[in-house]
């Protein structure tokens, strides 16, 4: 049984073109999926529409205190260094 979740997304650009998406979409729990990565999805989709163009589709969504914000951060740019990342 699915739980079902409507988002929507607005965004204007510096040119003041308007951009917008709503999406009533199911959250399938019992395959795993949350509210939160359903969310997340539908925002990657989002961004990649309106041209947000980035080499990997995952924006970590977790709520994070700046000490750990920055040791993420940290840890991230020291793996692409060493090229233990795909990115």
């Amino acid at each position: 049984m699915s739980n079902k979740i409507t988002i929507g997304f607005r965004f204007t650009n510096e040119f003041d073109d308007d951009f917008s998406a709503d999406s009533t979409v199911s959250v399938y729990e019992e395959i795993g999926d949350t509210e939160l990565s359903t969310i997340m999805d539908a925002f990657n989709q989002f961004l990649r529409q309106i041209g947000y163009h980035r080499q990997n589709d995952y924006i970590y969504p977790k709520d994070l205190t700046e000490d750990e914000y920055e040791a993420v951060d940290q840890l991230v740019s020291e793996m692409r260094d060493k090229g233990e990342s795909r990115a």
